[in-house]
């Protein structure tokens, strides 16, 4: 039995018992995989195949956490409301003097409502950066969500994966179509509401 193989049949064996990652195809568990242990500074591929099936036991118990469901239905409404508004790559752009925003950045505009999150128009480049008490004056504009968002969300992690049309890839990942097809607002909205 190759790794590889290993891996699939220990895979299957843990969300058999999960109902709400059964979705999965076998490639789909691996790529789901690598994305959740896109946090290691390793390729897990260069793991002991035993090291590799405990980080997929961990990353499966953590995506376990459900999204709080208020928040979930503001940010699925504002995504729906907001189409005119997607913009790719940075969380948000101004472009023309009109602010684009990928969907982690329309979550950005809602937790800074609530307070939860500040910004700044970062000049040189154009773009809006976010930060938040917990973020320790990191200030991000592409790539995930500021700690204190991802926290108040109660989201899994600062960019979570999810699967559109068979296609697994974290949530800017389908917006800005990185090695999946580019997705609408409408598209990862229906993901977000019935997979996070």
């Amino acid at each position: 039995m190759t790794p590889k193989d290993h891996l699939l049949h220990e895979a299957q064996r843990i969300i058999r018992d999960h109902n709400r990652l059964s979705f999965l195809t076998d490639e789909m568990l691996i790529g789901y995989l690598c994305c959740l242990s896109r946090e290691k500074t390793y390729d897990i591929g260069f793991l002991p195949i035993e090291e590799q099936i405990d980080i997929f036991k961990k990353c499966l118990n953590k995506s376990k956490r459900k999204m709080d469901k208020t928040i979930k239905k503001m940010w699925v409404n504002d995504l729906r409301k907001n189409p005119h508004l997607q913009g790719h790559i940075f969380l948000t752009q101004i472009k023309d003097g009109l602010e684009l925003d990928n969907a982690l950045g329309r979550l950005c505009k809602l937790a800074e409502k609530e307070g939860r999150v500040f910004s700044y128009i970062e000049r040189a480049y154009g773009d809006v950066v976010y930060t938040s008490e917990m973020d320790n004056g990191k200030m991000i504009s592409f790539g995930g969500l500021p700690k204190g968002v991802t926290y108040w969300a109660e989201l899994s992690s600062d960019n979570p994966t999810i699967n559109i049309k068979g296609y697994t890839a974290t949530i800017s990942g389908h917006n800005d179509g990185i090695g999946v097809p580019v997705c609408s607002f409408h598209e990862i909205a229906e993901a977000i509401q019935d997979q996070l």
